[in-house]
């Protein structure tokens, strides 16, 4: 789960445009950075 502050460009669009360009954006930052944390 994530908290997305929502600046004026984003009160113009709906909540599930916003969610799938966060989802978007999330994929191209783990091609770039991925997960390596050790979590055991």
């Amino acid at each position: 789960m994530a908290f997305i502050r929502r600046g004026r460009i984003y009160w113009q669009k709906t909540p599930n445009e916003v969610n799938e360009e966060v989802r978007e954006a999330l994929k191209t930052r783990l091609k770039k950075w991925p997960v390596t944390a050790n979590t055991d």
